[in-house]
């Protein structure tokens, strides 16, 4: 076995060969998944494999809503097969939920999730074989359907090798190296082995292991039954169904898979009984069998149960940090990895909605906010700390020298469109590299890309995203601005201050839940507006940003034209945002139908649109 290695994975399940996948097409080398027994063997060789939408905790849709792209393009995006079968999925409630169900569709809908309701009659249209005698109402998702577990970990481990990705089975992961609070590799059966970067997705394995470096999660292993029911010859496999009692899905040809009863908590995942209760066989079957009375005689082919990871709540563990200190290690298990097991909270540094002395040379960290005069001294330990070793490090970038002309270079170009082959070549890197470099600082939240905005327009745009460093304070260190007076005379003031805007926007919906959408215009005309997204009422807002503190009508040239352009289709608000005077005006209108704010008028004016959604 190897001995040292860029990433260590611990357990080959999906959760373990998806990360291996996820690194390797990040451009991490040496990445090594470590299995005690072999792939797929735990939990997720057992698992039902359901793929669907409908989940009450809308971050869980999302990345429900996110993977259903990857099971439905599998050979372009991954190569092999994961089984996946598309049936349509059927979420059934008990009439005293039926509002809750309403509720639950429409907020799916609203996050570009395809389900509708279906009314009894509808549902007995869809499928005959149902018993549809007490529903009301049904979620539907046609799109949705199952995969299979094995088949899905196989793929992905087998993509990841091909990529040069290691995998050693039948090895166990005994314990952990560390030094100075930070984690340097693995002991295990087969010896040691140290990387910079360890990710355990070891299940219900996960636990007891992380315990031994006093991380206690609150983790729990649930025994959770499964049938194989041989479905009679005069019945057709059914949809994929959740019920309040049940669920169910075809399985292999002429097999229907059904899961039923309560979970078992706090089972050992080494010893737990891996069989199926027969208080659970004889009452599972006549379950499904009042659903779909067909169904009444259906034989038993075989049972197991499987062994899930569960939390208290049944909930999420969140993960929260301010200053992005821990995202670079955190992001590369978590980021597309652990869906349905961890919501990742990004709390981006203070807006002006929460401190009025975040100012555009200060930035919004809140070290740098309760403490001004150390503001040089903060910034430039979290430069040497955080972003030349712990985001050099996930980046796999050895040469610090290389590092700091990549900066240096990127910072230049704050609030301009990005080319990659203009930082390449001064770098003597390939483009895919930079890509790479900008990618990682995005995910860790150093950076924000703003995407264009295509939507009526055409094919007549420029296709590049504008960059910004996240944080105002940050970027004014990193181009030596020291004071105000430096600022009123730099000439990327104005940048400086559209990558403030920009920030300030993003800071208003990831504040309330949202996800992230802001985008810019530009045509090959010359047309161009700073900013587009949509507020919690689906209305859209155009953004002029002028670093100047008076406004004229001029400034509204810009905003007038792209809103002609769109014919009235969009209807947007639209607001020139300036810098605020000793002497501010209150909002007042510069031309039809658009406004001049101040920074903080305009924050105002976000927020009090989500707290009239709410």
């Amino acid at each position: 076995m190897e001995r040292t290695a860029d990433a260590i994975i611990i357990g080959a399940g999906v959760m373990g060969t998806s990360t291996a996948f996820q690194l390797i097409q990040r451009g991490v080398k040496r990445v090594v998944v470590l299995e005690k027994s072999t792939v797929a063997a735990g939990s997720s060789g057992k698992s039902s494999a359901l793929v669907r939408m409908h989940y009450t905790f809308l971050p869980e849709a999302r990345l429900a809503l996110a993977s259903l792209a990857w099971f439905q393009e599998w050979s372009e995006r991954v190569g092999g097969r994961c089984g996946f079968t598309t049936t349509g999925f059927i979420r059934l409630v008990e009439p005293a939920k039926t509002a809750l169900l309403r509720r639950n569709v429409e907020r799916l809908q609203q996050i570009g999730v395809k389900t509708s309701l279906l009314g009894g009659d509808d549902l007995r249209q869809l499928d005959p074989t149902v018993d549809t005698s007490d529903v009301e109402v049904a979620a539907y998702e046609p799109d949705s359907g199952y995969a299979d577990g094995y088949a899905t970990a196989s793929a992905f481990m087998e993509a990841a090798r091909r990529g040069g990705a290691t995998l050693y089975q039948g090895v166990t992961v005994t314990g952990f190296q560390a030094s100075e609070g930070r984690i340097q590799g693995v002991e295990t059966s087969a010896g040691t082995l140290a990387a910079p970067i360890v990710i355990s997705t070891a299940g219900p394995w996960s636990g007891p292991l992380l315990k031994r470096i006093g991380v206690d999660l609150p983790l729990i292993p649930s025994r959770h039954q499964i049938m194989i029911l041989e479905r009679p010859q005069q019945v057709p496999p059914p949809l994929t169904y959740i019920t309040s009692d049940l669920y169910f899905r075809p399985d292999a040809a002429g097999l229907t898979l059904v899961g039923y009863g309560p979970g078992q908590d706090g089972v050992d995942p080494d010893a737990y009984r891996d069989t199926v209760d027969d208080e659970i066989k004889a009452t599972g079957a006549a379950c499904i069998a009042q659903r779909l009375p067909g169904m009444q005689e259906a034989g038993m082919r075989r049972g197991y149960a499987g062994c899930y990871t569960m939390t208290p709540d049944g909930d999420f563990i969140e993960l929260d940090w301010v200053d992005g200190s821990q995202e670079a290690p955190l992001m590369q298990g978590v980021s597309e990895s652990m869906a349905g097991r961890a919501a990742i909270l990004g709390l981006m540094p203070l807006s002006l909605a929460e401190t009025d002395r975040a100012t555009l040379l200060s930035g919004g960290f809140p070290e740098v906010i309760a403490r001004p005069k150390s503001r040089d001294l903060w910034f430039s330990s979290y430069i040497q700390t955080y972003l030349e070793r712990d985001v050099r490090s996930v980046a796999n970038i050895r040469d610090l020298a290389l590092f700091r002309r990549f900066l240096a270079l990127l910072t230049a170009r704050h609030g301009q469109l990005v080319n990659r082959s203009d930082l390449a070549t001064p770098l003597g890197v390939s483009i895919p590299t930079i890509g790479d470099w900008i990618h990682i600082l995005e995910v860790t939240g150093q950076i924000i890309l703003v995407p264009p905005y295509f939507e009526n327009f055409g094919k007549r745009l420029i296709k590049s995203p504008k960059l910004y460093l996240a944080d105002s304070g940050l970027a004014c260190h990193l181009l030596g601005i020291r004071s105000s007076a430096e600022l009123e005379r730099s000439p990327f003031l104005g940048a400086l201050f559209e990558g403030f805007v920009a920030a300030e926007i993003l800071k208003s919906q990831v504040n309330r839940g949202a996800r992230k959408e802001l985008y810019h215009f530009r045509d090959q005309q010359g047309l161009e507006v700073d900013f587009l997204f949509p507020d919690p009422h689906g209305k859209v807002w155009f953004v002029e940003c002028k670093a100047s503190k008076t406004v004229h009508t001029g400034m509204a040239g810009p905003l007038t034209s792209l809103n002609r352009s769109t014919h009235g289709a969009l209807s947007p608000r639209c607001i020139i945002v300036h810098r605020r005077a000793r002497t501010s005006p209150s909002i007042r209108t510069v031309a039809p139908g658009i406004e001049a704010l101040d920074e903080y008028q305009f924050v105002e004016a976000l927020n009090s649109s989500s707290r009239t959604r709410r």
